[in-house]
């Protein structure tokens, strides 16, 4: 029997975007109603010593983690161990920021959404330590941070003392705005190693990995170094244009596994995603209750025009249903995981890339089950007029003290975004927000302003940044 149609278009779309994107190797699989129906490698797990990449390839998966995260809270709060409308402190009583009344008024549930308030701090790369420290290939990645300011963060204590000591305003009252902050997931995994008292590695392997059957997933780097089809990581080379090379070393962060140092495969990937397909089940064995998964799947907090973000999961209407998904991104790591309960499918892309094509490759496989053209996106933006002369009034640098930096500037009557040297031409496509064209998908920005109408900040990647000129 020879390969459904949608199959052939399907890699043939994959190994274009593959190509096109410089991707040395990835891992793709699709099911429909709990059937794995496709499961492919594309490229090289590892290039130098001609190794295919396959389904069963262990790629990081990144802050894919985080939904795992949620999933030990919620299983948690089953047991009557914890409760999400429950305040931070009541588990970690040493959490302190720099409002104390906001501090007071932080929960389980504002961390899960990213809308505890916190602005994106520089905390990830010194609790990453001397696995970033000591990575020559780390000046590779465009980041703004001055390594030699911060000691290294070993412990949930020493990063509850970063957060605690750093000088930073809050975005405000917690649960009204969104931005992503892997410090606020670092710390659920200590709050489920208080209430739960064994290691969140631990919990997480006994939890949710054994009984789902995800033997091939996990955070131990000597299991994956051993594992025969680990791959190796990839990344761009600043010094040579458009250079791919070889940048072995996985990075590592004892205090915020919780946010994105999982390991895994395609396989047990597709094993995973059936808890959002079914609603708690994987295979004959319950991971959670249907509540639990409804409560996760929840749209409580705008993240980008289009998109809710739930708990570790991201909402987004598509075409008379709801994508529920999450990205990935580290060294070396590109991976996104989709599901579209409606239509019973699910879907994981694993690339060994930084900046790699994982979006496109997952939502290609959705598209074609969908009989939807291959290319289509998850949110198109709709073009609207602006009159130029407005373009002034965004124009100038916006930074985090995570190191992300967007230069605005205008050109031809456009608005113009420049990230890393690179320049992404922008369209306007709502109040105060333009869509800046991005390899495979077009990345929004939304202008925030102050209460006198000046613009102040960008909403962009999922992060709020301050405007510093």
């Amino acid at each position: 029997m020879g390969k459904p149609g949608w199959v052939y278009q399907y890699e043939a779309y994959a190994g274009k975007i593959v190509a096109e994107r410089k991707t040395p190797g990835a891992s793709v699989g699709f099911a429909l109603n709990g059937e794995p129906v496709y499961e492919q490698g594309f490229g090289f797990r590892n290039a130098e010593e001609g190794l295919p990449c396959t389904p069963t390839t262990v790629h990081g998966i990144g802050s894919v983690t985080k939904s795992f995260t949620c999933v030990a809270i919620m299983q948690l709060q089953e047991r009557g161990q914890l409760q999400v409308t429950d305040a931070v402190s009541k588990y970690l009583p040493e959490f302190r920021t720099p409002h104390a009344e906001y501090t007071s008024q932080i929960t389980i549930h504002h961390f899960m959404t990213h809308s505890a308030g916190l602005p994106p701090l520089p905390s990830l790369f010194p609790a990453m330590g001397s696995t970033f420290r000591n990575d020559p290939n780390r000046k590779h990645f465009g980041l703004s941070v001055d390594m030699d300011q911060f000691a290294d963060i070993n412990s949930y204590a020493d990063l509850m003392e970063f957060i605690a000591s750093f000088k930073f305003e809050p975005l405000g009252a917690p649960g009204t705005r969104f931005s992503y902050s892997n410090d606020g997931y670092g710390l659920l995994g200590a709050i489920i190693e208080r209430v739960s008292g064994i290691s969140y590695e631990r919990y997480v392997a006994e939890n949710i990995l054994a009984p789902a059957g995800m033997a091939d997933s996990t955070f131990d780097l000597e299991r994956v170094e051993k594992h025969p089809e680990t791959t190796q990581l990839y990344g761009p080379n600043t010094d040579k244009e458009g250079a791919i090379e070889a940048q072995p070393g996985w990075w590592q962060s004892p205090s915020q596994q919780a946010a994105g140092f999982l390991r895994s495969t395609v396989p047990d990937m597709l094993r995973y995603m059936e808890i959002y397909r079914t609603g708690g089940m994987v295979g004959h064995g319950r991971i959670l209750t249907p509540d639990s998964v409804a409560a996760m799947k929840r749209p409580y907090i705008q993240c980008a025009p289009g998109m809710h973000y739930g708990y570790g999961l991201m909402l987004t209407p598509f075409h008379g249903a709801t994508l529920v998904e999450h990205g990935g991104a580290v060294k070396g790591v590109a991976a996104q995981v989709v599901c579209v309960p409606e239509k019973g499918i699910t879907g994981v892309a694993l690339t060994n890339v930084s900046g790699g094509p994982a979006v496109s490759l997952a939502m290609g496989g959705v598209n074609a089950l969908m009989g939807l053209p291959l290319e289509t996106n998850r949110v198109e933006y709709i073009e609207t007029a602006i009159d130029p002369d407005r373009l002034e009034e965004y124009m100038g640098e916006y930074t985090s003290t995570e190191g992300a930096q967007i230069i605005v500037k205008a050109a031809d009557g456009k608005l113009v975004g420049e990230m890393r040297g690179k320049e992404m031409p922008g369209r306007c496509v709502g109040a105060d927000t333009f869509a800046l064209a991005m390899p495979g998908e077009e990345m929004a920005i939304t202008f925030l302003r102050d209460d006198s109408g000046t613009v102040v900040q960008a909403s962009s990647g999922f992060r709020i940044l301050s405007k510093v000129q």
